[in-house]
């Protein structure tokens, strides 16, 4: 376990950028939480301030932190394989998973498709989407109808369907974006 330096404990940010976060924060004294560790839905600062990780670090969490039995089974399939990339090999574990989302899943899918992340699999979901509509002889069909204010990540494509709401200080989309209002009114402000 990494040891959390004095600096670290000042918030300091100077070594990480945030994603979404200003240029003018990663100077400012406050910083970001920094956070120390987590246990099922809770998170504690380095100050020992407890936190409610209602996102489940992005979905990432969502079964909750420092779960002894996911860190096992985790443990006995890296003793085994630790990594392996997606774009040459396939794995039994792999394999199971897939057959077994296949099973529950709907009925008419096909295959499933394996992203290290929320933002790749944004990427790959629009790559198939136009892809699709190229093969059918419609490649004009881009638009993405995406909520404002929802997130789907911080990769180029993925930023073009959050509604232009977390990235709005720059001008980098891939063209003109159609949002619709969130259905949850709760979330606004």
């Amino acid at each position: 376990m990494i040891e959390v330096t004095s600096r670290l404990k000042q918030k300091s940010t100077h070594a990480l950028w945030l994603p979404f976060s200003r240029p003018g924060d990663l100077e400012a004294e406050s910083g970001p939480v920094v956070i120390e560790r987590g246990e099922g839905v809770w998170l504690w600062d380095t100050e020992g301030k407890r936190y409610l990780d209602g996102v489940g670090a992005l979905e990432a969490m969502a079964l909750g932190h420092g779960r002894k039995e996911l860190a096992e089974v985790a443990y006995r399939q890296m003793q085994q394989l630790a990594f392996l990339d997606v774009f040459r090999y396939a794995s039994k574990s792999a394999i199971g998973l897939a057959e077994m989302l296949l099973q529950i899943g709907p009925c008419n899918m096909a295959r499933v498709f394996f992203a290290p992340g929320g933002s790749e699999a944004v990427e790959t979901a629009l790559k198939l989407a136009f892809q699709y509509h190229y093969l059918r002889g419609e490649p004009q069909r881009r638009k993405v109808i995406c909520r404002q204010g929802a997130y789907h990540g911080v990769t180029f494509g993925a930023m073009n369907c959050d509604g232009r709401y977390h990235a709005t200080r720059n001008d980098i989309y891939l063209g003109e974006c159609c949002s619709v209002e969130n259905l949850t009114g709760w979330r606004c402000s």
